[in-house]
């Protein structure tokens, strides 16, 4: 919460490198493993071993991404009509110029009104819990970025937060 806080209200530049986006996502799932766990979600990645390294700040990408899963799990322990969920963290191509990072997930959904006011900063669906301030920073990490992000979800069904970076 506090970097999402540092992050959003202060201009930093980035600092890109060549990172394997298989290796961030495996790293960042490593570090939820275990509180998933504990709350009985399965988290699971799936990775690319063709994806080519590529210029990502790599604090940023990982920032992006825990923000995402941590959206993943809370979303999955709100819905209690499941008996089981899962949140896939990927890494793949997009086509052949770009590629992506998905998180997916089998969580309560959101509707369309929700949808559109998620990157707005202050938003929040958790109540006391949540600052609003996660996906308005992932929204500026992926703009940093140059990339862009979408989002599939319904009500009931889940959610995927897909982000599409140029390969350079």
């Amino acid at each position: 919460m506090a970097q999402n806080i540092l992050y959003s209200s202060k201009k930093r530049e980035l600092i890109c490198r060549e990172v394997s986006p298989n290796e961030i996502v495996r790293d960042v799932v490593d570090l939820f493993q275990e509180k998933a766990k504990a709350i009985g979600i399965k988290l699971i990645h799936e990775t690319n071993p063709a994806l080519p390294l590529v210029r990502l700040d790599l604090m940023s990408i990982r920032r992006m991404l825990e923000n995402f899963i941590w959206n993943a799990l809370d979303a999955c322990k709100k819905d209690k009509e499941k008996d089981s969920h899962i949140v896939v963290v990927r890494a793949g191509s997009h086509d052949r110029f770009h590629f992506r990072f998905e998180v997916v997930d089998n969580g309560v959904g959101m509707d369309e009104e929700t949808k559109k006011s998620i990157f707005d900063e202050f938003y929040s669906t958790k109540g006391g819990h949540g600052t609003g301030l996660g996906l308005l920073v992932v929204d500026k990490i992926v703009k940093e970025h140059g990339g862009k992000v979408e989002v599939f979800t319904a009500p009931g069904r889940g959610t995927t937060f897909r982000t599409i970076f140029r390969i350079n």
